[in-house]
């Protein structure tokens, strides 16, 4: 603060010890917290600080959290920090329940967010945490900021070391911990670890020398002065890529950040897909039959233009996705369940469809077989990927046969694992959903009839009529 106020920086601070903080995360946060604020929330963008109203209270609202999800962040007096903990559980229905730091901290370090006073320190740069995209071009351009000599060489030549993520054997890898190469040699340090709960097995992050943090390489991590085995392997984007969405030159459909392994997901399929990775299932657990809603982000590069006006194509819509994981002999009965759930839907509310089965050229890089249904566009397809996502993500059955036995002593065997078959298919596009709904249903008034099926979840109203002006 001292050497921003010696160039001429006007900036003072006060420690808010008479304020409590409450953070609220998930896809329900703000709809929740709509429920006690008059301000609209939807204008408040990730990222973004508010002084506003909340259940009677002046709070500081940050729209943030660490938990890789959306939420805020909540400065409340702390007088009024109990009461407004309880309008949210109220107002939630249920939907919002307590928890603690622990899980949070669990779910930021799947998501292979830092956290300051663990992954990030005052002499940790950008560079060497791979988070170079909080770097403007101008900075980089025009330097003069604090600690740009050292982070600008850094850019250039490198940094001499890096973040990483761990797998780890053992017990869960704490902050710390120390790494070494199989040598011996001690080459890092872990910042962050536990238990994944998700993957089901110890993660971490930490730093390692440059030239050690490739993808793959082995490492001895010492937990309470014993050395585990482990290894060093990519932030989530990894899951990005097995699932068949790798990088494609000029033309790929992710969005990722600049100087790290992170990116915005284009779809359900990959999270939902990353949930079994590196995991053996019970062939009687089959099938796994998953619904999920999520924000999608897509460049939407080589669309040449086309459809690039109004809601048919978007980089940021949201999507309900179904995703199943079978055994092989039974994907393609569960492909054509898909495809008829799919034509249920349409055909429930109303919409004239066409059904194709794509030609190979024009199927994505995972995808074996895919129906497409087209309303003058595309509005849904479903996919069978056999064993392209399962094979990469490591996701196997045990075969429910009785034991071998063995030659050696009668001694009894497991039966051999086999690859799941993983399908997806889009339920409900909500933007292309819209299109739809709008051209077979609004009136030459400009009114919208609702369909039936969906009048009950429009409060009962039947026709959305122009405001008029």
């Amino acid at each position: 603060m001292k050497a921003f106020k010696s160039k001429g920086g006007d900036v003072s601070w006060h420690i808010h010890d008479e304020r409590s903080l409450l953070a609220l995360q998930g896809p329900l946060a703000a709809p929740v917290l709509q429920h006690l604020t008059k301000e609209d929330l939807s204008k408040l963008y990730f990222g973004q600080f508010q002084i506003l109203d909340i259940n009677g209270s002046t709070c500081f609202l940050t729209r943030t959290g660490y938990t890789g999800e959306d939420g805020f962040e909540i400065s409340v007096p702390s007088e009024h920090a109990v009461d407004l903990a309880k309008a949210i559980l109220e107002k939630s229905e249920g939907k919002v329940r307590l928890t603690g730091l622990g899980a949070r901290d669990s779910l930021r370090l799947e998501a292979g967010l830092c956290l300051y006073g663990n992954d990030m320190e005052q002499h940790i740069t950008p560079v060497e945490a791979g988070l170079t995209w909080a770097i403007g071009k101008r900075r980089r351009a025009e330097g003069g900021f604090l600690g740009a000599d050292v982070i600008l060489k850094q850019l250039q030549d490198g940094p001499t070391i890096r973040r990483v993520g761990f797998f780890s054997s053992g017990p869960p890898a704490r902050s710390h911990s120390e790494v070494h190469d199989e040598s011996g040699n001690k080459i890092g340090e872990i910042t962050s670890g536990g238990f994944s709960p998700n993957l089901k097995k110890n993660i971490a992050m930490g730093y390692v020398k440059s030239g050690q943090h490739k993808n793959g390489t082995k490492v001895k991590i010492l937990v309470r002065g014993k050395p585990y085995e482990g290894n060093i392997t990519k932030m989530p984007s990894s899951i990005v890529e097995k699932c068949g969405f790798q990088p494609r030159g000029d033309n790929t459909q992710v969005y990722s950040i600049d100087g790290t392994d992170q990116c915005l997901i284009g779809t359900a399929e990959i999270p939902v897909g990353g949930i079994h990775m590196d995991s053996i299932l019970l062939e009687s657990a089959l099938p796994l039959k998953y619904i999920a809603f999520s924000h999608c982000f897509r460049t939407e590069a080589g669309a040449a233009g086309a459809a690039t006006k109004g809601l048919y194509r978007v980089h940021q819509f949201s999507k309900a996705e179904m995703f199943v994981l079978c055994r092989p002999e039974d994907s393609e009965s569960f492909h054509n369940e898909l495809i008829q759930i799919e034509e249920d839907l349409f055909t429930s509310l109303g919409l004239h469809f066409k059904t194709l089965d794509m030609a190979t050229a024009d199927l994505g890089a995972p995808v074996t077989a895919s129906l497409t249904l087209k309303h003058g566009c595309l509005i849904s397809s479903a996919s069978n990927c056999t064993d392209y996502q399962s094979r990469r993500l490591g996701i196997r059955f045990r075969p429910s046969e009785p034991l071998q036995t063995g030659s050696k002593k009668g001694k009894a065997n497991l039966p051999s694992t086999k690859f799941v078959h993983t399908l997806n298919a889009t339920a409900c596009a909500v933007p292309r959903m819209m299109v739809c709904l709008l051209e077979n249903y609004q009136q030459e008034d400009g009114s919208v009839v609702i369909p039936e099926p969906l009048r009950a979840f429009m409060g009962g109203i039947e026709v959305i009529k122009p405001k008029l002006r």
